[in-house]
């Protein structure tokens, strides 16, 4: 069950809270007086990638976290039917720095029309595609 020291409270449906159990991080959606409405979906990479299609349909993005094992470098996040061409401009730019962990999540959930895909970029504010050298976990709705 939730223990207090990983237990997020939500505010709203798009904001997630974390509960911990015995097998597995659970995100829960909860409402504005603390109501369980629903369970995010989780991804993740299973080896390190460039890129990752997070959900292949409309949705929102929670938070993204992962490994960077590789320089300095940007996370791009688009809404893409496919893994978008070097020099395509994301809709979210962040910098990763080498071997650390990263963590992204955004005051809202980020929504998207499309497809979520997130990518690893040496440059900004355009994506030029980077080495297979990140690991993504991303919780979405």
């Amino acid at each position: 069950m939730a223990n207090s020291d990983t237990t997020k409270t939500a505010v709203d449906q798009s904001r997630a809270s974390y509960a911990d159990d015995a097998k597995a991080r659970r995100v829960l959606l909860v409402d504005e007086t603390g109501n369980v409405v629903g369970q995010a979906s989780h991804t993740r990479s299973t080896v390190y990638v460039n890129s990752l299609i997070v959900q292949a349909s409309a949705g929102e993005v929670i938070e993204v976290r992962g490994y960077n094992s590789g320089p300095d470098q940007f996370l791009h996040i688009f809404d893409s039917a496919t893994v978008p061409a070097n020099g395509t401009t994301p809709l979210e730019s962040y910098r990763i720095f080498a071997d650390d962990n990263y963590f992204w999540e955004p005051k809202k959930g980020v929504k998207f029309s499309t497809v979520i895909v997130i990518t690893n970029s040496t440059t900004d504010p355009t994506k030029t595609i980077g080495a297979a050298d990140i690991s993504i976990f991303a919780d979405f709705i």
